[in-house]
């Protein structure tokens, strides 16, 4: 029989859990003062329950790690032995196997002996012996943990991994990380220290959201690291000109909207497309963001022919307008290659007499609905825009030439100064 002796690691972090030692040589020791010291008419009677309680908390399934070769080890099975003699003869004879006890690789052994058998009238002869039969076991438990969980690019954070056998720390044992597109790490292959735990650094890229893994074995753990989504200022300025039968018509719009997390709203829709769940959406268009809403100026004027004159209304009013960034469908299928990015302004009434109403609508006018796209404002979704002012435009026409619409995007990034 080989014998071990075992040296426990520290406590391990699983919440609830020890690495603590089922018994200790001090636990045993104790079972031997009890009954050498004890009453003899009571031994036998406190054999047994010494004997049940060293059985209990010599249960399979606990795990250690032995300090000399740091493998992992689980309790199988246990033999405890507790014996007891006077000159009168055998005062307990105790024997209990528990588990699986059939592998004698690994064993430790403990066990004390108080006096010597065959001495004089009124000694007693103690032997208690406790034997934990402990099998190979590979790490159970994988967990990555980021010190942060947002960073802009070009900033970095500690990645740490814990290998642990059930409850107890693996120390010395390798641990590859990997990042996905948009961040690196160093080192990428680390050992585990004294608490099991193995270290990385993590640098964010660009601007989007990365996993970052841990593998030891078959064991696998991941992370997702998301970037601190930089903000952009979108300044938005259109023209329109208009020419239909008894109508002329010109405007020009200027809108700005902050706050825009175009880094994002390119990671979510990349993540829907990814998915799936865009198939036979019923809709042209999806807005990948919340609602955002600003102020716009519209100036202009509109002439109408009334007899052989023309009138003229002139305006310069503020209304609410609308960003829109989103996907766009055909035949219930997203484009997978765009963003595409739109504005609605509110319509503005400009005359009001015995006729009705009289409003001006930026994006329609006195035109008929109908609208040929001419070129679209597009962000492309392959990777987020570096951190540089941008400029899209948009150009819209009317069948017949009644009016046009130029419009142009300008996004800014808002950094921190």
């Amino acid at each position: 029989m080989l014998v071990l002796f075992f040296v426990l690691l520290p406590t391990a972090w699983a919440a609830g859990e020890e690495c603590v030692a089922p018994l200790t040589q001090g636990d045993v020791q104790k079972v031997c003062d009890a009954l050498g010291s004890g009453a003899r008419a009571d031994v036998g009677r406190e054999a047994a329950l010494w004997e049940r309680q060293l059985a209990e908390r010599s249960a399979a399934g606990q795990y250690r790690t032995r300090d000399r070769d740091q493998q992992c080890y689980r309790l199988a099975g246990s033999q405890v032995r507790i014996y007891a003699e006077a000159e009168q003869g055998v005062l307990a004879d105790r024997f209990t196997t528990r588990g699986d006890t059939s592998d004698t690789s690994h064993v430790q052994v403990l066990s004390c002996q108080l006096g010597r058998r065959g001495q004089e009238e009124g000694d007693r002869f103690v032997e208690v012996s406790v034997q934990l039969f402990w099998s190979a076991a590979d790490p159970d438990r994988l967990a990555v943990t980021a010190g942060r969980k947002r960073l802009a690019p070009g900033e970095s954070t500690e990645v740490q991994a814990r290998l642990q056998c059930g409850p107890c720390p693996v120390p010395r044992k390798g641990i590859l990380f990997s990042a996905g597109p948009g961040g690196t790490l160093s080192p990428s292959g680390p050992v585990t220290d004294g608490q099991g735990i193995a270290r990385t650094r993590f640098t964010l890229g660009r601007e989007q959201a990365v996993t970052v893994s841990a593998r030891h074995g078959s064991l696998v753990a991941t992370t997702v690291i998301e970037p601190r989504w930089l903000p952009w200022k979108v300044a938005v300025h259109g023209h329109f000109r208009g020419i239909g039968e008894g109508y002329r018509g010109a405007a020009e719009v200027r809108a700005e909207f902050s706050g825009v997390l175009l880094g994002k709203m390119i990671h979510q829709a990349r993540a829907l497309i990814r998915s799936g769940a865009l198939a036979g959406y019923p809709m042209e268009f999806m807005q990948v963001h919340a609602p955002i809403t600003t102020t716009a100026t519209l100036q202009g004027e509109e002439r109408h022919l009334v007899g052989d004159r023309w009138d003229k209304i002139s305006f310069d009013r503020s209304s609410p307008a609308t960003l829109f960034i989103g996907l766009a469908f055909h035949e219930g299928r997203p484009d997978r290659t765009h963003l595409y990015v739109d504005m609605d302004v509110q319509p503005i009434l400009i005359f009001s007499g015995p006729a009705g109403q009289v409003f001006f609508r930026f994006m329609a006018g006195s035109c008929p609905p109908d609208k040929s796209v001419v070129k679209e404002a597009m962000i492309p979704l392959d990777r987020p825009p570096a951190a540089i002012p941008f400029t899209l435009e948009s150009r819209l026409r009317t069948p017949g030439g009644c009016g046009e619409w130029r419009i142009s995007y300008t996004f800014v990034p808002q950094v921190e100064r």
